[in-house]
């Protein structure tokens, strides 16, 4: 087994439990939150939608089929934490107008924020010089715990929020797979 495959599966080790105690925290959070956190999204769901419609009535967009969530894998390295919120004609990816926004959950940040550096700190006490790139490593597997916490925040807000009822709900890689919300 070569470092970097040492060092994932000792990593792998850590998330479930790390994740498991934070996850405790950041319900307590959302339920104190959970209105400012719908506030926040449906005013940014309904420009967006409005943004779209515009465009489509001035003929520069098809009709707005898809509302599509994506991580961005780097906003996380970057330490921005920011999600790619697009509405996508019939066309999906080859849509030729983009019509987005970027959205940051701010009520996840420390959360997220405290995990990397406990992630940071635990492996560097376990393997001596972590590189850089292998802490990134490290850091990009785990946000898949939260881009799923993500995906249940929609779920829950798809039936709150009713501009979402006007689109298929995607989530999923920027320009890569996504699933249906």
């Amino acid at each position: 087994m070569n470092r970097i495959d040492a060092i994932m599966d000792e990593a792998a080790k850590l998330y479930q439990k790390r994740f498991a105690e934070s996850c405790q925290e950041i319900q307590r959070e959302l339920e104190k939150k959970w209105d400012r956190l719908e506030e926040e999204l449906r005013v940014l769901l309904e420009q967006l939608a409005w943004k779209a419609k515009a465009m489509h009535q001035d003929g520069r967009k098809g009709m707005g089929k898809y509302l599509m969530i994506s991580h961005l894998y780097s906003s996380f390295l970057s330490g921005s934490y920011e999600y790619r919120i697009e509405i996508l004609d019939e066309n999906m990816y080859l849509d030729q107008q983009e019509c987005c926004d970027y959205w940051s959950p701010s009520i996840l940040i420390p959360y997220i924020e405290g995990d990397h550096e406990y992630l940071r700190k635990a492996m560097s006490e376990r393997y001596v010089r972590l590189r850089e790139y292998e802490s990134a490593k490290v850091i990009r597997d785990y946000q898949f715990f939260y881009h799923s916490l993500v995906f249940e925040i929609f779920s829950h807000l798809k039936e709150r929020i009713e501009i979402l009822n006007d689109y298929q709900l995607l989530y999923g890689e920027f320009m890569g797979e996504a699933i249906p919300i």
